[in-house]
């Protein structure tokens, strides 16, 4: 009950789903071999199976969507499980929360198929417990109550969509049961907002004063700038699917002059326009383009960036579950148009192409064994044929560096090997610099160039970079504490003392670590009560602390 509650109250990276954490923690990473001591292989072998199940639930929801079409149903989720587009979902550990709830949410859909052709009040609560599943995985679920509407649309004798929602909804029984389900949408999306806002939902969470927001000021960009880049997300992952290459983690919003010298950001909005008035106008004629894009665009609204979140303008994440709105245009179009003695053939030929799929695919998955390569991947793909580093990479390049970082402390301290250590510390270094002169205000390139400077022992370059640090973010306690215990070296405990106590309210989780600098520089200084209370104090979290009791035997306790 204690994990629960805590999960319940502590959102993560500005994330509420608490179930998607919950089933996190039921997979033991524990690996002595491995850097850290963990390894990712248990979490990424469940989303491997996650995976497995989804596409065998998209092969149901098809065949009951393509009325028992089994090679039109081969074919999606074939598609589905192969795609490139996809391999982001499955090997980032981080992205458990989109298999699974894709999982609460295809189940959703063929409950809501099975409610709808025999309402049960068992299967209407079943629907129920699985959308608020799904929601408690990802907050991207609250879309459902729309995805319901367009299926029971699609399953229904009407050709028009208003004329469906004119009859069959404001007319008839279907209105009642969408009801709850866009109530249980409407209190998650306002959790989503709430928390990606920074807030704490009527102080239901535990977030802290000084955390950043997912959710970008609206002004950071303007209305019509807003709709094209969601207008330029609709087309890039159509794009995507039919040519998957110079695929990337991180795909930045363009530059200034990026911005100003394109033509595609001039021309997709009026060309969203068009595809989205002609589908909609012809609705009752082509009923399948309609249905088809209105799933597309309803399952990728919420992350087509026109409420700007996050530094990216597209993930490959988001394409989950849209693709398969796009995917069954292609598949039961090409059934429905294509004379009968040859359609079987020409679909039975496009199955074929999920094997150079596959072969992206793994291609892709190769990018994600470790941070470097996963860094390097999204640098190379932004840098332009002089060697050229694009100006928006200052985080790809700031990730990196934190990345050869750490591997250099690790052969410094747990593994050491100085040829190594020294190799990756100039990585490191070579990252950090570049992010520097592309003029980049991000915290961790000036933190990590002073810990680059530190482990350098070029100790006044490394407090030049931690007090830049601190400019951006004064209240930053992982930066004191690294400035403290270099003025510690440098022998400055007055302004180590100062340092450590900001690091203690600025960054409780690394609070033992000030707390026991903080003494030691006491005891230097020579005032002992206060060294005594400070010992005292890790002591009472950690017992067996070597230095801290070898410090208070010293002090006569």
């Amino acid at each position: 009950s204690d994990v629960c509650s805590s999960d319940l109250k502590r959102p993560i990276s500005l994330n509420f789903h608490p179930l998607t954490i919950l089933t996190m923690r039921w997979n033991n990473n524990v690996c002595p071999s491995c850097f850290n001591g963990i390894s990712a292989r248990p979490f990424i072998l469940w989303n491997i199976i996650l995976h497995i199940l989804n596409a065998c639930l998209v092969f149901l929801l098809i065949y009951r969507l393509s009325y028992s079409n089994i090679l039109v149903s081969v074919g999606v989720a074939l598609f589905f499980a192969v795609h490139p587009m996809h391999v982001e979902s499955v090997a980032w550990v981080s992205e458990r929360k989109d298999v699974l709830y894709t999982f609460f949410f295809l189940l959703s859909c063929l409950t809501y198929i099975r409610y709808e052709q025999k309402p049960k009040a068992l299967t209407y609560i079943t629907l129920l417990v699985f959308f608020v599943l799904s929601c408690l995985s990802k907050a991207m679920a609250v879309v459902l109550p729309l995805t319901l509407l367009l299926i029971s649309y699609w399953l229904s004798d009407e050709k028009g969509f208003f004329a469906f929602i004119r009859k069959k909804v404001f007319n008839g029984p279907l209105l009642r049961p969408l009801i709850p389900l866009f109530a249980i949408s409407l209190f998650f999306g306002l959790i989503a907002i709430q928390v990606q806002s920074g807030e704490n939902f009527m102080g239901w969470f535990d977030i802290q004063s000084d955390t950043a927001k997912a959710i970008n000021e609206f002004d950071t960009f303007s209305l019509w700038q807003r709709f094209q880049f969601a207008s330029f997300g609709f087309f890039f992952y159509i794009f995507k699917l039919f040519i998957p290459t110079s695929l990337s983690t991180f795909y930045p919003y363009p530059t200034q002059e990026e911005y100003d010298s394109s033509f595609i950001y001039m021309v997709v909005p009026w060309l969203f326009f068009l595809v989205v008035g002609l589908s909609t106008y012809f609705s009752e004629r082509f009923k399948l383009l309609f249905f088809s894009l209105a799933f597309y665009f309803v399952t990728i609204a919420l992350v087509l960036q026109f409420v700007s979140v996050g530094v990216v303008i597209a993930a490959d994440r988001y394409s989950y579950i849209p693709y398969i709105g796009i995917l069954f245009l292609i598949f039961y179009g090409l059934h429905r148009i294509l004379p009968s003695p040859i359609q079987n053939y020409v679909l039975a030929g496009l199955l074929v192409l999920s094997i150079p799929l596959s072969i992206l695919s793994k291609k892709q998955i190769e990018t994600w064994i470790d941070s470097e390569s996963l860094w390097t991947n999204v640098i190379m793909n932004n840098t332009d044929q002089n060697g050229q580093i694009h100006a928006n990479m200052e985080q790809a390049l700031s990730v990196r560096g934190s990345f050869y970082g750490k591997m250099a402390d690790f052969h410094t301290h747990k593994s050491p090997d100085k040829v190594k250590a020294d190799q990756y510390l100039q990585k490191a270094f070579e990252d950090f610099t570049i992010a520097e002169r592309l003029g980049t205000k991000r915290i961790a390139v000036f933190e990590g160039l002073g810990n680059t400077y530190g482990m350098r022992q070029e100790f006044d370059k490394a407090l030049e970079y931690y007090s830049k640090a601190l400019q951006i973010a004064p209240n930053n306690g992982t930066v004191y504490l690294n400035r403290g215990i270099t003025y510690s070296i440098l022998r400055d405990h007055p302004k180590a003392i100062s340092d450590y106590s900001n690091a203690i309210q600025f960054a409780p989780s690394r609070s033992l670590i000030a707390y026991r600098n903080r003494g030691i520089s006491y005891f230097e200084l020579k005032r002992f009560n206060e060294a005594k209370q400070d010992f005292q104090i890790v002591l009472r979290s950690q017992p067996n602390d070597q230095l801290a009791k070898k410090y208070l035997k010293a002090l006569g306790n």
